[in-house]
C-alpha cells in the first residue's frame, strides 16, 4: 500500500519532504511520487546514504534472526 492509497495528497507529500529533507538533503519531492510506499522509499534512501553510514549499519548485523522476536 502506498501513500496515496491511504488517502494522502500532494500537500502532505510536501510536508513529508520538508521533514525528511534535513536528514536526506538530496531527496527531491518527485522522489516521493516515484517511491510512494514506505518500503520503496526506504530502499531508495538506503541507496543514497553515505558509504560510511552504510558500513555502520551493516556492523549492527540486523539480519532475519534478529527480527524474529518482533513478528506476530
Amino acid at each position: 500500500m502506498d501513500f496515496f492509497e491511504v488517502g494522502d495528497n500532494s500537500l502532505l507529500v510536501v510536508q513529508v519532504h520538508h521533514l525528511l529533507s534535513s536528514d536526506y538533503p538530496c531527496l527531491k519531492i518527485v522522489d516521493l511520487f516515484t517511491y510512494p510506499s514506505i518500503h520503496s522509499l526506504a530502499n531508495y534512501l538506503l541507496q543514497s546514504i553515505s558509504p560510511s553510514l552504510l558500513s555502520k549499519l551493516k556492523c549492527l548485523n540486523l539480519n532475519e534472526k534478529n527480527h524474529s522476536q518482533f513478528r506476530n
